[in-house]
């Protein structure tokens, strides 16, 4: 999935730069320019402190998402029968 990312990153060009801008000298994307803002690896370490974050706190956050959808959900159909049916 990583690289996935990365190489979405690394290949994004758009449409209305083209003609406008020099992109490997006008401009810094993804690696290139977390490692120029940061030093060498930067942009790794960066992805890498996310992915453990992320890692750490999934469970909390699937749980507070899991309430809000609920809320939503009371808040419009206003039916708890409904909401105890798909498990909200």
């Amino acid at each position: 999935m990583l690289s996935r990312i990365i190489l979405i990153i690394l290949s994004y060009t758009r449409f209305t730069e083209t003609g406008m801008m020099d992109s490997p000298n006008d401009f810094l994307v993804g690696e290139q320019y977390w490692d120029f803002i940061g030093g060498k690896n930067t942009f790794t370490q960066l992805l890498e402190t996310f992915d453990g974050i992320g890692k750490e706190y999934k469970e909390k956050l699937q749980e507070k998402f899991k309430k809000i959808a609920s809320e939503k959900i009371k808040f419009i159909l206003g039916n708890d029968a409904i909401l105890s049916r798909i498990g909200l």
